[in-house]
């Protein structure tokens, strides 16, 4: 008989212990969220995307199209999950593709994920795509990305956007 209580009082111990935890848990998560949401401020100055690649980009031949009315992207690039710009056709080695007035960019820390189609007839060769990102002229982020040969060119740039200072709010 104290074999089986010993072993119902485990079980409620163990079972108990987990229930707590996930209430627990629960709990604490509904607190987090339950705060009020601030949206991020959106960046006031305009912002310039240069790309320079080192391939004349190409439709991803193994990409899903849904749509015939739109031409296939050759390179897209997306900030802070947005669409930003979008290639349609490709440009000469070495060229600078601008877009001007991107759209996306928030105040403090953004992300811009890129992704680009290089020939499949170059399998082995290593491609790069150089991004540019410019505020009023001034260069913001500037990094080239590299893919391992026959793959896609994708990558990830980080950057922060500081608030502007109002010309008020001056020390003295």
């Amino acid at each position: 008989m104290f074999r089986f209580i010993l072993v119902a009082l485990i079980w409620i111990l163990c079972v108990g212990g987990v229930a707590f935890y996930m209430h627990a848990r629960d709990a604490d998560r509904e607190t987090r969220t339950a705060g009020t949401a601030v949206a991020p401020e959106s960046a006031k100055a305009r912002y310039k995307l240069e790309l320079t690649l080192t391939f004349d980009a190409q439709p991803d031949p193994f990409a899903l199209s849904t749509d015939d009315s739109q031409s296939p992207s050759v390179a897209s690039v997306r900030i802070n999950d947005t669409p930003a710009a979008v290639l349609t056709e490709g440009t000469a080695p070495g060229e600078p593709w601008v877009k001007e007035d991107i759209p996306g960019i928030v105040v403090g820390t953004n992300e811009l994920f890129l992704e680009a189609t290089p020939p499949l007839e170059d399998p082995g060769i290593r491609h790069g795509i150089r991004v540019r990102l410019l505020e009023n002229g001034q260069t913001v982020a500037d990094r080239t990305f590299w893919n391992e040969g026959g793959s896609k060119v994708t990558g990830t740039l980080r950057f922060e956007i500081a608030p502007k200072k109002n010309e008020d709010d001056h020390d003295h």
